[in-house]
């Protein structure tokens, strides 16, 4: 409507237009994973901290 009327030019209006069909998916698929519509295999990632070279520091270390 707002291009029709003149408020946005087309080429703007046509993106805004896209991406609100974007965020309107993204929402439409939150909302079916978070209702339980939507179910995914768990990961089982294999990951091992990195923290065997930290040293422990404090705030007054550095005063």
């Amino acid at each position: 409507m707002a291009i029709e009327i003149g408020v946005v030019d087309k080429q703007n209006g046509m993106t805004l237009i896209k991406e609100a069909k974007e965020m309107s998916a993204m929402l439409a698929s939150l909302i079916k994973i978070r209702k339980g519509c939507v179910r995914e295999e768990s990961a089982d990632y294999k990951i091992e901290p990195r923290t065997s070279n930290l040293e422990p520091r404090t705030f007054f270390k550095s005063l």
